[in-house]
């Protein structure tokens, strides 16, 4: 606490000091420096516009605790006594997981028909095994790999214990306050399966690792003296996220004058959303961009419980994170959507209506010249957010493959408590539908420009630049 508190009076004395000379913070750019005259160079400058405190967190990630310390505070809590769950509890809840998933995903027989699963007969033999395991661990094994059936194609899993964990950990739970709790029931009984699966499985072992650490980092790639492109593998940066916006934010600089700028999505399975609005569109725009989304859903009383929807009778609501701001409306019957927007419905009967406006970081956009972005199938919820908002905005021009899917909708997935083990599932049951109708679920979202067979994206796009060039 101590060192927020210092943090603070630092950023105070910071903004009396420019408030007083009439400055504002200066960001300096890599931009090649232009010639005022002979004899003077002037180097650009970007003037990052300035946002409330209790936003900057979201950003800059100052408050957030570190592994270091969520390790401390799940290190602290005592797991619970074995549960050595029974075979009729084992069976309970891997059918309450499942009717729950496929009471949420109207269309899952046929997404994983289309991947050659049948899911009749998948969830048969899954359950056969299941009335013959041994013993706690197995049960979470194989409801696990049950689950990984649907991985990549719809937002459905069995939430790591140690994941649930560190998601129970808030900012009131500082160093401090380690020592005077031990955690609540359910923090003790996640303890208790985590530890199991740290001693008994190897790839749980390897994922509770990485739980916490980025993937790859983006890459600046100098393609001619026109043309560059920015590698983006992944958008799940957790605690290396400023580092890895810092990174982008110097390569758009050190390219700031190209005609053409490719950010290229190759790899990339998502991650955090407000990553890429923080880092890559609030950096290139010089006004704020708006755009509306309509996310579908099947009205619950549960989904209304979790807050995952807004209420019929609520009022709007409008809020700020970081870079992007949200104006949500409360939700209405199907019937009502706007015309444009009528499709394929599967089983949802009421939809949101969310305007989300994406704020400039700097006084004047960074990259000046044409931005594309290449998309691929393997691109997926956050991943394909960024997709559908270049292609409703026009901030970048999409090419090469059709994408995953899964994504427009900007919600998590609704979590539910499985009876008997009390460990924790996840399902994404809000969606949004393509401009076509198709819901983006299922059919992903098409580029502007699609690859031809036999072309990966970056050859169609240079291609299209090429032949630009020569009108």
């Amino acid at each position: 606490m101590e060192k927020k508190r210092l943090l603070q009076i630092l950023i105070y004395v910071m903004l009396v000091t420019f408030i007083l000379s009439g400055c504002q913070p200066l960001t300096q750019t890599g931009k090649k420096d232009t010639e005022q005259d002979q004899e003077t160079q002037i180097e650009e400058v970007w003037i990052e516009n300035p946002i409330p405190e209790e936003e900057r967190k979201d950003i800059e990630g100052s408050e957030q605790m570190g592994n270091a310390e969520c390790e401390m505070f799940i290190n602290a809590i005592s797991p619970s006594e074995p549960l050595n769950l029974t075979t009729e509890q084992k069976l309970e809840d891997f059918d309450f997981f499942w009717n729950k998933i496929q009471e949420k995903v109207y269309c899952l027989e046929d997404i994983l028909a289309e991947v050659g699963i049948d899911y009749e007969e998948s969830i048969a033999e899954f359950r056969e095994e299941m009335s013959k395991s041994q013993n706690d661990y197995e049960f979470y094994k194989i409801l696990n790999d049950s689950a990984q059936m649907v991985r990549g194609n719809w937002h459905v899993k069995l939430v790591m214990p140690y994941t649930a964990l560190l998601e129970g950990i808030t900012l009131s739970k500082t160093i401090g306050q380690i020592k005077e709790t031990d955690g609540d029931e359910t923090d003790h009984r996640l303890k208790y399966w985590d530890v199991l699966l740290v001693q008994n499985d190897m790839n749980y072992r390897t994922n509770r690792r990485s739980n916490g650490e980025s993937g790859e980092m983006p890459e600046l790639k100098i393609i001619n003296e026109k043309t560059a492109m920015i590698t983006l593998p992944t958008f799940y940066y957790s605690f290396q996220r400023e580092e890895a916006g810092e990174l982008l934010i110097e390569y758009m600089k050190q390219v700031s004058d190209y005609e053409n700028v490719i950010f290229d999505m190759k790899g990339n399975r998502g991650g955090i959303n407000s990553f890429f609005y923080d880092n890559l569109i609030a950096p290139n725009i010089d006004e704020p961009l708006t755009y509306t989304i309509y996310p579908i859903f099947k009205m619950a009383e549960e989904l209304l419980g979790a807050n995952m929807v807004t209420p019929t009778d609520d009022i709007p609501g409008e809020f700020r994170l970081g870079y992007k701001g949200i104006k949500n409306y409360p939700s209405e019957p199907i019937s009502q959507l706007p015309e444009e927007e009528k499709g394929d419905f599967g089983n949802a009967d009421h939809f949101m209506r969310y305007e989300r406006t994406v704020f400039p970081r700097y006084d004047h956009k960074i990259l000046d010249g044409k931005l594309w972005l290449l998309t691929y199938p393997e691109n997926y919820s956050s991943a394909e957010e960024f997709a559908i908002s270049c292609k409703k905005t026009g901030f970048a021009t999409l090419v090469g493959k059709q994408t995953k899917g899964d994504g427009g909708a900007g919600i998590m997935g609704l979590r539910f408590e499985l009876p008997n083990s009390r460990l924790y599932g996840s399902v994404q049951c809000v969606w949004t539908l393509n401009e076509d109708g198709t819901s983006n679920m299922e059919e992903g979202t098409k580029p502007d420009i699609e690859s031809p067979e036999g072309e990966t994206p970056l050859e169609t796009c240079l291609r299209v630049i090429g032949e630009s060039e020569k009108q």
